[in-house]
């Protein structure tokens, strides 16, 4: 557990990096969600220039990072 960071990579470039350290120690310490294994659904709103009338979605990666180190890096799932 113990997660601090959530990196998100829009097209390969870094676009927001935020520590959730706060969010996460509330979150676990939570007997709700001991009972649902610790899963958690993050919504992470996508800056654009408000210059851009479009903007090309090739690849849109996370990367959670820990105490321990980070993850690897996940493709993240279209909205619908």
């Amino acid at each position: 557990r113990d997660l601090t960071d959530i990196a998100v990579f829009l097209n390969g470039a870094e676009v927001k990096d935020l520590n959730v350290a706060t969010y996460a120690n509330d979150y676990f310490a939570n007997e709700l969600s001991i009972r649902t294994g610790g899963a958690f659904q993050i919504e992470v709103p996508i800056p654009v220039p408000p210059s851009a009338n479009a903007v090309r979605v090739e690849s849109l990666r996370v990367t959670l990072r820990n105490k321990a180190g980070a993850s690897v890096e996940r493709t993240a799932r279209a909205c619908n």
